[in-house]
C-alpha cells in the first residue's frame, strides 16, 4: 500500500479489509497518521511485515503505531526525519522524552526506559513476549493506558518513585494486563 505526500492527513480505514497487504509506504508529505488505517479488521489477520515512514510524518496517533506495527518485521524511519528516532530498535520522539513504541519482536528480557523520557505512550510494549523486567526508574511522569498490555513473560515492572518531583499519572484504566 501507499499513501501519496499529497494526502497529508490520512483517513482511518483507507485499507479496511485489505489483508494481503504486505508494505506499507507512506511518502513524503504525510505529517500525521491517526488510529488505524485498516479500521477494525483484526490485526492477525493482516500480512503486513514493513512500514516505511517518512522525514515529514511528525505525529503518529498511539493507537495508530500499536494496531499497525504490532506483527510488522521491519519499520523504516526516514534519516531526515526530525520527529522521531530509533534508539536499539526502540522508536523515540527525536527529543528523547516520549517512548513510543517497542518492538513486540525485540527479544531482550530487560529493558531500562532512558532517563530522559517522561512520557509513555499506551501500548508502547504491547505484545511483546519476551520482555521480563521493564525498569522505569527515569524521569516518567506520564503512563498511558495498556502500556505493556498483552507482555506475557512480563513479570516486574520496577517503578522509582523519586521524592522532590512530580508524581507519576496514569492516564486511562490501567498499564497492562499481563
Amino acid at each position: 500500500g501507499y499513501i501519496p505526500g499529497t494526502v497529508e492527513y490520512p483517513e482511518s480505514e483507507i485499507y479496511y479489509n485489505c489483508t494481503s497487504m504486505e508494505k506499507l509506504v507512506i511518502g513524503e508529505g504525510v505529517d500525521y497518521v491517526e488510529y488505524a488505517l485498516y479500521g477494525t479488521a483484526n490485526a492477525a489477520d493482516w500480512s503486513l511485515k514493513e512500514v516505511v515512514l517518512p522525514s515529514t510524518l511528525s505525529d503518529m496517533d498511539s493507537d495508530f503505531m500499536y494496531k499497525t506495527f504490532n506483527r510488522v518485521e521491519k519499520v523504516t524511519l526516514s534519516e531526515q526525519n526530525k520527529y522521531y528516532t530509533f534508539v536499539d530498535g526502540v522508536l523515540f520522539t527525536a527529543d528523547m522524552t516520549s517512548l513510543c513504541w517497542y518492538p513486540s519482536s525485540k527479544t531482550d528480557v530487560y529493558y531500562d526506559v532512558p532517563d530522559s523520557v517522561t512520557y509513555i505512550y499506551g501500548y508502547a510494549f504491547y505484545n511483546n513476549p519476551y520482555l521480563k523486567y521493564l525498569d522505569i526508574s527515569c524521569a516518567a511522569t506520564y503512563l498511558y493506558a495498556h502500556t505493556a498490555d498483552s507482555c506475557k513473560a512480563l513479570e516486574h515492572i520496577f517503578l522509582w518513585i523519586q521524592f522532590n518531583r512530580n508524581p507519576i499519572i496514569f492516564l486511562g484504566k490501567n498499564v497492562g494486563q499481563c
